[in-house]
């Protein structure tokens, strides 16, 4: 995961990175990385979240959901959504999601 921390290179709108404590997919030198790039980046937001394993937003498998993540995730996702939603009028003067072309 750490050879796709340079995906993040000119992107200007919020990111957020959720990973569990547990998560084998994001070991402590990956959570490390990205943290490194948090502190220079105004735009990106990591969240790690204790107990947590990876996949813990599947609902259908007990033993990686993980309510607490899944709720953090949703909140953060949809908080990110309707910021970038309030700061993108469309031509119309509509307010839209996305980015414009």
């Amino acid at each position: 995961m750490v050879d796709f921390a340079h995906e993040l290179d000119g992107v200007h709108e919020p990111v957020c990175v959720i990973w569990g404590d547990r998560d084998h997919l994001a070991p402590p030198a990956v959570v490390e990385t990205y943290r490194g790039l948090s502190s220079t980046r105004s735009n990106l937001e990591i969240q790690i979240v204790a107990g947590a394993v990876h996949g813990f937003m599947m609902r259908s498998r007990p033993t990686t959901f993980h309510a607490d993540a899944f709720a953090l995730a949703m909140t953060r996702a949809l908080a990110i959504l309707l910021g970038l939603k309030k700061s993108s009028p469309d031509h119309n003067g509509q307010e839209t999601l996305g980015r414009h072309v």
